[in-house]
């Protein structure tokens, strides 16, 4: 089943309203994080986000569907309370059973009002599985387009793969990379938390040193490239100025979709930040 974006169209945002939210963000003495959104040229913010210093959880709603702004929000509190939940529980599992109660959430509200009945959802998650002073261990599950790079001072590189037809036909030898870019399937996601009864995230493990970073996005941040993303990640070591830089990097460059950014930072003992360990507000668009 394919899950389409409304076609994207060049509208300049109102220059009277800030266009970048204030950053979320929070923080203990080895990881911080922070994250912020913006509208783009959108009348209404489907994007959803979660963070604290062990996991980190956004979603975008499909688009174009009524209810994407709903199945975004149900997909990150159901993940939020499995986390939350399952502290110490191994990760491969608790990260299954997150993507399974957030399926199953959006599912139940689409066959509770048929107004919703087509809603779906990207997912993005991050869960520290080990976390000491001179490294840290994370797992990263992913599900439609929302991205995941890890971002160190030389290079970003991104660690998940889209669930969308552009990248599909890269994957089979269809298209290049550079040609997907502007491919319509790029509007077309193949995989999405709700679309069928039952769905397994794509996994992927990494390893944060001092300085390392994890950025995850919405597909609005797309119109960066790795070497922007590794630009302004290495000038803004406080993830709630990198998060601000990122997402207000997009908008410049011309992102049309919402653009949300969340960063999770190995942080090194000279530049470690004041933030706040409270927990972070909660999700908002």
């Amino acid at each position: 089943m394919l899950f389409g974006r409304r076609w994207r169209r060049s509208v300049t945002p109102s220059p009277t309203v800030d266009p970048v939210a204030p950053a979320h963000s929070c923080g203990d003495e080895l990881v911080e994080c922070a994250y912020t959104t913006a509208l783009g040229s959108r009348a209404d913010n489907q994007d959803r986000c979660a963070i604290s210093p062990r996991w980190a959880v956004l979603s975008d709603g499909a688009g174009g569907h009524a209810g994407g702004a709903l199945a975004a929000q149900l997909t990150v509190d159901a993940v939020v309370s499995c986390l939350q939940s399952g502290e110490t529980a191994p990760v491969t599992p608790l990260l299954e059973e997150a993507v399974a109660r957030a399926n199953e959430a959006v599912r139940e509200a689409r066959r509770a009002d048929s107004r919703v009945g087509s809603m779906a959802a990207t997912l993005t998650v991050a869960v520290a599985t080990a976390v000491e002073e001179g490294e840290s261990s994370w797992l990263v599950a992913n599900v439609g387009d929302s991205r995941a790079w890890l971002v160190t001072p030389q290079t970003a590189t991104q660690i998940t793969e889209d669930d969308n037809v552009a990248a599909q036909l890269v994957r089979s030898g269809n298209l290049t990379p550079q040609e997907a870019l502007a491919h319509p399937g790029r509007n077309w996601i193949t995989r999405a938390i709700g679309a069928e009864d039952e769905l397994s995230p794509r996994t992927t493990p990494i390893r944060l040193r001092p300085g390392d970073a994890l950025v995850i996005a919405s597909d609005g941040l797309d119109v960066l490239s790795t070497d922007d993303i590794c630009s302004l990640m290495a000038d803004r070591p406080n993830p709630s100025d990198a998060v601000g830089a990122l997402v207000a990097s997009a908008l410049g460059k011309g992102a049309l979709d919402n653009v949300t950014a969340a960063v999770v930072r190995h942080v090194t003992s000279s530049s470690h930040a004041s933030m706040s360990a409270d927990a972070p507000p909660a999700p908002t668009a």
